[in-house]
């Protein structure tokens, strides 16, 4: 992979695109881009830096001596509206890419959205890394699908077990019912790994206590963090203001 063509066609091929497909989003036509790949016609860097953004690699890369270098780094499709049926990684299924460092080994990836698996520390809009499966052990975070009447299928992320009576689908939230895996149910994967863009904010804490059924300690927590109490001065008061209650009680 010398010329700028072949890096050309190696990252257009990568991400399982069609030369038409790189011509629409350059705005050229099919042609145009047969002539790029086999170098017969150059580039404008206008073009060239939209190929680069697009997908996610530097200007560098089309003159660079060692460009494998950025190959090893894995982009995984980002899984968005799921047909039912298509196979799973398949490009019309996918709502983007995301660049994954090499330690984390998977297939696909899926942005999490809700406070099912809050406790589990996976948070809403987090980036599960998943490999494909289609069993998995007692205890494991599995990505299964649902189908749906509508043709397309429901992506679910949850703790997966197996009682030898019937498999059962649990999140990692108390206030959410365990889901029975019936028919229409089957298991994609297994979530290997978790990226998070942004830095939690403090609303995900008060979601974590709502989800711990812990929703009216909010206000306790909060009045006495904004006292500047330290945890063994509330644990002190509320140990002597119990004691109190048990003196009165044997009156």
């Amino acid at each position: 992979m010398t010329t700028f063509g072949e890096r050309l066609r190696w990252l257009r091929k990568r991400e399982n695109l069609t030369q038409e497909d790189l011509g629409k989003i350059l705005n050229v036509k099919k042609a145009a881009i047969s002539k790029y790949e086999s170098d017969k016609v150059n580039m404008n860097l206008d073009s060239i830096k939209i190929i680069a953004n697009y997908f996610s690699v530097p200007l560098d890369f089309f003159v660079s001596d060692n460009p494998d270098i950025i190959a090893k780094v894995p982009r995984l499709p980002i899984l968005g509206t799921i047909r039912t049926n298509v196979p799973l990684l398949v490009q019309e299924n996918f709502a983007g890419y995301l660049d994954v460092i090499d330690y984390i080994q998977g297939d696909f990836v899926i942005q999490v959205t809700g406070d099912s698996m809050i406790e589990a520390g996976i948070l809403d809009g987090d980036y599960a890394i998943c490999r494909e499966a289609e069993t998995a052990q007692n205890g494991q975070i599995v990505v299964t699908l649902t189908s749906l009447a509508t043709g397309l299928s429901k992506v679910t992320l949850k703790y997966y077990f197996d009682n030898g009576k019937e498999q059962v689908l649990r999140a990692a939230n108390p206030q959410i019912p365990d889901i029975k895996m019936e028919d229409g149910v089957r298991i994609v994967g297994l979530m290997g790994g978790l990226v998070r863009k942004e830095s939690p904010g403090y609303h995900f804490y008060r979601d974590f206590l709502a989800a711990s059924g812990n929703k009216d300690w909010t206000e306790v927590i909060t009045l006495a963090s904004s006292a500047g109490m330290k945890t063994n001065q509330v644990k002190e008061i509320l140990a002597a203001q119990i004691e109190i209650a048990k003196k009165l009680k044997e009156k």
